[in-house]
């Protein structure tokens, strides 16, 4: 029989983070929707006035982290005014494949500025490009590295300088770190799925969040809108998002377009569970065997792979590489220390996993 209360509640305490005032099941969370003053619409196709899913661009070389004591921000990356004019030139030589020509106006760019992390990685491009050193390249790189660690290319350039040298290893620690402040690298992606043995790794299943385009309407006239898929299997981090976005109690802790870790984790795990009880009510009724384990095996990859990283501990680490991490990497320079190891720990275990 299903355990909507019991059960989830147990996963929640497992994951670490819920809160004692917030519902904790699809049946509790309906249950607000139920006694709102406000009107919510199940609808059988995506809203016509769909809540906006906010979005950031990619981190490139443009901009670094600073760290204030226990705070960091992600701020433009000052350079002295002449630097990017050398750049540009350099690059005008690198396309023409001078790559001598442009070598010197990398380093004589990292000469005027030598916290000029962009010139560090140009440079070692010009010196793999050209000469062929990938040590002299993966120097430098390491350079850029150095001066800002959450720097993603700085770390696909250096793996790609170690997998000339035949060092497997450092290169996958390398992908590691890049994704980690990057999910949706698609150069790493590209390696991973069509040559994993590059990097000496199993082959790569990402297990992607992805609800369908218009679960949630925007608050209007006639109500809210809560699309929970063709079939309703997007129906627990529905109704979770709307009740999120415009229950009053919950509207002042709302990421107002953004992401949080705190609503993530809520609606995700109402997500998971409503799979659960959904696959235990179908197995049930089949006469099929419906304890845990078997449950938890005819669940849906997506929700099955995402409980079994809730129950090692890394739920966070899934939000944050596949939720957080997709649309908005940027929030991922700034993360503190606590949530890298997280995405770190994710990686490791269930993507970049080494092949012996």
């Amino acid at each position: 029989m299903r355990r909507p209360l019991l059960f989830s509640a147990a996963l929640l305490l497992l994951t670490g983070v819920a809160l004692a005032e917030d519902p904790s099941s699809p049946a509790a969370y309906l249950a607000v929707v139920m006694d709102s003053k406000l009107h919510y619409n199940m609808v059988a196709k995506p809203s016509k006035t769909p809540v906006q899913v906010q979005v950031c661009p990619r981190r490139d070389e443009t901009m670094r982290v600073v760290v204030d004591g226990a705070k960091k921000s992600l701020r433009p990356w000052s350079l002295k005014i002449e630097v990017p004019k050398l750049l540009a030139e350099g690059e005008t030589l690198f396309q023409a494949e001078d790559y001598e020509g442009a070598a010197a106006k990398y380093k004589a760019a990292i000469e005027l500025d030598p916290e000029a992390a962009p010139a560090y990685l140009f440079y070692g491009d010009a010196l793999l490009m050209g000469a062929m050193q990938p040590a002299e390249a993966l120097a430098q790189y390491q350079k850029a590295v150095a001066l800002d660690p959450t720097l993603p290319s700085a770390h696909f350039f250096s793996s790609t300088a170690y997998g000339l040298l035949g060092r497997k290893a450092d290169a996958r620690e390398e992908i590691i770190r890049a994704l980690t402040y990057y999910p949706s690298y698609a150069a790493v992606w590209k390696v991973a799925t069509q040559n994993p043995g590059a990097w000496g790794i199993k082959p790569v299943t990402r297990h992607r969040f992805e609800p369908p385009a218009g679960f949630i309407g925007v608050a209007g006239k006639d109500g809210i809108d809560v699309f929970g898929g063709a079939n309703g299997e997007w129906l627990g981090y529905a109704l979770c998002k709307a009740v999120w976005a415009n229950e009053p109690q919950f509207k002042a802790r709302h990421s107002n377009g953004g992401w949080s870790v705190e609503e993530e984790h809520a609606c995700v795990v109402n997500q998971i569970v409503g799979a659960f009880n959904k696959t235990e009510a179908a197995l049930e009724k089949e006469n099929k065997p419906h304890g845990e384990k078997y449950v938890i095996a005819a669940m849906p990859p997506l929700e099955a792979h995402i409980w079994e990283a809730a129950e090692a501990g890394l739920l966070d680490g899934y939000i944050l590489f596949e939720i957080i991490g997709t649309h908005c990497p940027l929030a991922l320079s700034a993360m503190s220390d606590g949530a890298r190891d997280q995405v770190d720990a994710y990686i490791r275990k269930y993507l970049i996993v080494p092949a012996n």
